[in-house]
């Protein structure tokens, strides 16, 4: 494997990295769960499970290229030209991909976090992805930084008792 390979499938190493660290922070915190909680990691690993199917589905499944069946005297085709790259004719919002080096019917994008161009095929995977990622993080994020911030405030009335402990120790002296 060289080194553009590596750099090509990189970000999603990094996303696959970043949702494992999301599990593993969700564990974690949840160590001792109450009811309420329980719930609340219930709901959490639904929505975690249909991102990654979304990831996974998006990924692996093919934007769409244009077929050789098309011709010229179609009525219902409207040709534009011949892609310079791959030499085939192009019905109109099919354009070509450097990175993948095709054509690819009703581009989006290419992403690279994907390392998949975001075609007529998969375009509704991708769509439902940034749907549900959204409130997945802010989901999330909320559980995190709630959850964490309650052990904080705890380690404070901790140090504020330990505090006022050590002051009336220091009276009685």
């Amino acid at each position: 494997m060289n080194f553009n390979q590596i750099c090509v499938w990189a970000p999603i190493y990094l996303v696959i990295f970043v949702i494992a660290y999301m599990e593993i922070m969700m564990i974690y915190i949840f160590i001792n769960p109450e009811a309420t909680e329980i719930v609340l990691m219930i709901l959490h690993h639904l929505l975690l499970l249909v991102v990654i199917y979304l990831f996974f589905k998006t990924i692996t499944t093919q934007p769409g290229t244009p077929t050789y069946q098309y011709t010229e005297d179609d009525p219902l085709v409207e040709w534009r030209k011949i892609c310079k790259h791959c030499q085939i004719k192009k019905p109109l919002r099919c354009h070509h991909c450097a990175a993948c080096n095709k054509c690819i019917l009703r581009m989006s994008n290419h992403s690279f976090w994907l390392n998949n161009c975001i075609g007529q095929k998969n375009y509704k995977y991708f769509f439902c992805l940034l749907f549900y990622l959204k409130p997945q993080l802010q989901f999330f994020t909320f559980l995190f930084f709630q959850l964490k911030l309650q052990k904080f405030l705890l380690l404070v009335r901790l140090i504020h008792i330990l505090q006022f402990l050590q002051f009336f120790q220091a009276l009685h002296l």
